[in-house]
Order: structure tokens, then sequence, then C-alpha cells
């Protein structure tokens, strides 16, 4: 039988077990209530929400693009280093 560290018998085991159940079984009926309340929800009364996470997808999206930005340069920068270093290693063979 697998134990967590710390853990010497079964009866500690099914009490975590038991535990995460109870929180998995938790969360599921906090997200139902959730989704129950937002189709109650107006259009009206959604608007604020929405705008909000348009908002926030818009952020998302120019910071995703900064980031592959950042990581076409750092490719690029990394490329050159190489065929610099390539160019000196030629160079140095010639000599």
């Amino acid at each position: 039988m697998l134990f967590k560290p710390g853990q010497t018998d079964s009866c500690e085991l099914e009490s975590s077990v038991v535990f995460t159940l109870w929180t998995i079984i938790d969360t599921v009926a906090v997200c139902c209530e959730a989704g129950e309340e937002w189709r109650r929800l107006t259009t009206t009364d959604k608007a604020p929400y929405e705008l909000r996470a348009e908002e926030e997808r818009r952020k998302y999206e120019q910071a995703m693009k900064e980031y592959n930005m950042v990581s076409i340069v750092s490719f690029v920068l990394v490329l050159l280093s190489s065929f610099a270093i390539i160019k000196v290693a030629y160079v140095i063979s010639l000599s």
C-alpha cells in the first residue's frame, strides 16, 4: 500500500482520500451553482463581466505576442552568434 510521507497507517490514508473527494465534490457543487447563477443573469447584468473578459483576453493576446517576439529575437541572436563562432573557427583554420 502506498503512503504519503509521514503517514504510518491506512487510516490516515483513507481520511486523506475522503477529504480529497469531499473537496472535489464541494468544488463541483460550487461550480454548478455558479453556472446556474450565470445562466439566470440577464444580458445587461452579464455585460460588465463580458467586457472585463474581453479586456483581459486582449491583454493576454498582447502579452503572448510580446513573449513570442522575444522568443524569436532570442532565437535569431543565438543563430547569429553561432554563425559568428563558425566564421571565426573557419578564419582560424585558414591561418
